[in-house]
């Protein structure tokens, strides 16, 4: 799949996934439109800055890679953290029908 490249003044439905993803790593704070405004490549910076890769403000196919890469880890982290709250909860159940049994 081939993805665009976007900069400052790009619009359309990519802009907006590029938004999301941004928002969801913690490095874009504003509305998630189909603009790629000034916030936006400040956004695409700091991300590329942080990440290591080359640092222009423009989004393409090294920074959509590393963008969706960065998003599975976080899903990753997302499901770890879901699965573990959910093993201690079964965890607490277990240890309070433990000391009622008794």
């Amino acid at each position: 799949m081939s993805l665009p490249t976007l900069r400052r003044g790009s619009k359309g439905p990519y802009v907006f996934t590029l938004k999301r993803i941004l928002s969801g790593l913690g490095y874009y704070r504003g509305p998630i439109d189909e603009n790629f405004d000034e916030r936006t490549e400040k956004a695409v910076i700091s991300f590329q800055r942080d990440m290591g890769i080359a640092v222009d403000g423009i989004v393409g196919r090294e920074t959509w890679t590393t963008l969706f890469a960065q998003e599975e880890v976080l899903k990753k982290r997302k499901l770890e953290k879901y699965l573990l709250a959910g093993a201690l909860a079964a965890l607490g159940g277990m240890l309070l029908w433990r000391s009622l049994k008794i």
